[in-house]
């Protein structure tokens, strides 16, 4: 046999026999895990940001003094910017509402697809629990 035309099979033969062994070095795009969306009684939404904003999560911990903080996990579902008027009530162990003298709906913009992070500290370390309002900003 010509040496040239074996050296052409074994060559030939080693791409076929080792290129299938080869390690696969191509990824998926999204390699976040995908969140459950949380359903949860403290967080109440119009019906127009039901469909289209939904907490992915709820972190409650207590400051130093002793104070309730919130931070919830909110995504727009939607492909467009939407506004959200959000206000964070407090309550007591009791179950009864805590006056706050911030006690306005805040305003925050959710563009396309976006997660953010809504944030509030309660206005007494009485506080042992809350509710989320949301609903559409009015423009």
């Amino acid at each position: 046999m010509n040496p040239f035309l074996y050296m052409l099979c074994l060559t030939l033969c080693s791409f076929f026999l080792f290129g299938c062994k080869s390690v696969n070095t191509i990824k998926p795009s999204d390699t976040l895990s995908k969140k459950a969306f949380i359903e949860d009684v403290r967080v109440v939404t119009d019906p127009f940001l039901q469909s289209r904003a939904k907490v992915l999560g709820i972190n409650e911990t207590l400051t130093e003094g002793g104070f309730l903080k919130i931070q919830v996990e909110l995504e727009n579902l939607t492909p467009r910017t939407k506004h959200v008027e959000y206000l964070f009530e407090w309550f007591d162990k009791d179950g009864n509402l805590i006056p706050s003298t911030t006690r306005s709906y805040r305003v925050r913009e959710l563009l396309g697809r976006e997660t953010i992070f809504l944030q509030a500290v309660s206005p007494t370390d009485q506080a042992s629990d809350f509710r989320l309002k949301m609903i559409r900003a009015r423009r």
